[in-house]
């Protein structure tokens, strides 16, 4: 379906002040942003929308027809949530780069690739610093920024937390009967099963305190999903991922390309080689860290030694010019040097987070460019930051620097849920464990609300934020 200039439109176009003459060149940049949201959300009905907007922008910006190619502009943006005008998200501005950035911004990442395999920390920082200035007016500007919410505070005691984890849990039958399988079905992410069992350790001791006669059962959901996890870990350490090739639009693209170099990258439904720009540190970080905490939790070796597996196989992975994939390997290292104490897995967190995180990031807190900056990112950044911090010694020559990092991202996280919220993956669950920043209280019982109304809805509950997040509820208001 090809949209009609409506009223609407016409009068949001006699708002919108490009600042700039339509050009397809810009007119292609926006549109390339559309496709992408709509791609990396797997919104099939919207990508085929906004190629059509396409041929209608191209039509009217060939018949000199601007006013109309615009109103295709703002059609196509609608879909995705973009404001008019293509520069602000929900009133919040979002990074704006011309054609010739991108293309200057993939050459430096390609060199800044090179260095980073090759340890090399002096380029590194020269190379984030022509970075920074690529990026211009966008350093620090995400590509999407979220929908703020408001909803009617709700907090919740210790017990009463407790209680509404566990009836979520009873509402998601499928995921409690595939964790209890042991085995991790096709086109299931080993990252969905380890923030699960993440969830599960944590909540753990309070359903003992408070409601012990479930305890076993949860103790079988920690075996179920460590069994599914090892069910998908390579020798190598690493874990595979789905051939999610005609179910997700973004993931296919990658998948096939990986078919294409070898066609033996896929066996029965998994893609069993390492993924490509460190795409498998997301899940190796997450499914290592839910082994480790469960092996501890439950006095399990083998899912213990599964989980150290995983570090070993991070601490052979160069750092890569994506900063978050590089926080999943520092969390994942830093819980491997909790557990074991070796020396090597701190230092292997350390040199990740010099070559691999503090070059990113800004003065403000937030990481630099277009994806990391985005609030969804940002509790994955603060984790990695909070567990470096946990397990450094007090002496420890990057101590200091470290503590600075951390409480700039911490700071930066309060200030923008102060906008907000935003319920993000591992937001609330870090910001209680973040140095104290001002304001820190206020945020936390804000966000807590919002997860709580989330997953309340009248007379049921549901599942309306990540399992860490729900578990985290527990430590906002213990009284």
């Amino acid at each position: 379906m090809i949209f009609r200039l409506t009223v609407l439109n016409c009068l949001l176009l006699s708002l919108v002040s490009l600042g700039e003459d339509l050009t397809i060149e810009l007119a292609d940049r926006r549109l390339r942003r559309c496709y992408q949201l709509a791609q990396e959300t797997n919104n099939k009905l919207a990508l085929e929308q906004i190629l059509k907007l396409r041929e209608t922008v191209q039509r009217n910006l060939d018949a000199k027809q601007f006013p109309l190619a615009e109103g295709a502009l703002v059609e196509a943006e609608k879909i995705v949530g973009i404001d008019a005008g293509g520069k602000t998200m929900f009133g919040k501005p979002i990074s704006n780069l011309s054609k010739s950035q991108a293309d200057k911004l993939k050459q430096i990442e390609q060199e800044l690739q090179k260095a980073m395999r090759d340890k090399d920390s002096k380029k590194i920082q020269n190379l984030v610093l022509q970075y920074r200035e690529t990026l211009g007016d966008s350093a620090g500007l995400p590509d999407f920024q979220a929908r703020p919410e408001k909803l009617k505070a709700q907090l919740l005691n210790e017990k009463e937390a407790t209680e509404l984890f566990l009836k979520i849990l009873d509402q998601e039958t499928a995921v409690t009967k595939t964790l209890l399988s042991g085995k991790a079905p096709q086109g299931s992410m080993a990252r969905g099963f380890a923030a699960a069992v993440i969830a599960f350790c944590e909540i753990r001791p309070y359903v003992q305190k408070h409601f012990n006669d479930r305890l076993a059962a949860l103790d079988d959901l920690i075996k179920g999903g460590c069994e599914c996890l090892i069910s998908i870990q390579d020798k190598a350490g690493f874990f595979y991922f789905p051939d999610l090739r005609g179910k997700h639009l973004r993931y296919a693209e990658m998948i096939e390309r990986l078919v294409n170099q070898d066609e033996k990258s896929i066996k029965e439904g998994w893609v069993i080689i390492r993924l490509p720009d460190g795409e498998s540190y997301y899940d190796t970080g997450e499914s290592g860290i839910a082994l480790l905490r469960a092996g501890e939790t439950l006095s399990n070796l083998r899912w213990t030694q599964s989980g150290l597996l995983a570090a070993e196989w991070v601490i052979t992975q160069p750092v890569v010019p994506d900063w978050n994939d590089n926080a999943f390997t520092i969390s994942l290292l830093a819980q491997a040097y909790r557990v074991s104490k070796e020396k090597k897995y701190l230092e292997a967190a350390v040199e990740k987070f010099k070559l691999g995180l503090l070059p990113g990031q800004l003065d403000s807190g937030v990481w630099m460019n277009p994806p990391n900056a985005r609030i969804m990112n940002h509790g994955i950044l603060l984790r990695a930051c909070n567990d470096l911090r946990s397990i450094l010694p007090e002496k420890h020559e990057e101590l200091e620097r470290i503590l600075k990092v951390n409480e700039r991202a911490a700071k930066y996280f309060v200030q923008t849920q102060k906008a907000g919220p935003f319920s993000v993956p591992y937001g609330l669950a870090e910001l209680v464990r973040s140095p104290m920043v001002e304001e820190t209280d206020q945020v936390k019982k804000m966000l807590a609300s919002l997860i709580v109304a989330r997953c309340r809805l009248k007379d049921r509950v549901r599942a309306g934020a990540s399992f860490p997040e729900i578990a985290a509820l527990v430590k906002v208001n213990p009284d």
